[in-house]
């Protein structure tokens, strides 16, 4: 499911960009962004939480490092193909 959502996100950015980002922010545009980033932040923080051990108490803040971690790590690996 993780992978389908990412796939759709990254073959839609372009028409996102065009339809959304480049017009005037209206409610729905900003109901639209909404949707779609919460829905990914929801993946990536359900990824990071299936990793954690089950008897651990998870704090917010470990949760948001876990979720940056994972953003960085991807962006350079992204970065790398291209370099």
């Amino acid at each position: 499911m993780i992978v389908v959502f990412f796939y759709d996100y990254f073959i839609t950015l372009d028409r996102e960009v065009k339809v959304v980002w480049s017009r005037r922010m209206t409610p729905v545009n900003l109901l639209i962004l909404a949707l779609r980033y919460m829905t990914a932040l929801g993946f990536i923080l359900s990824l990071c939480t299936s990793f954690l051990p089950m008897d651990s108490d998870v704090s917010i803040k470990q949760l948001g490092e876990c979720s940056v971690s994972l953003l960085m790590s991807r962006f350079e690996s992204s970065l790398q193909l291209f370099v």
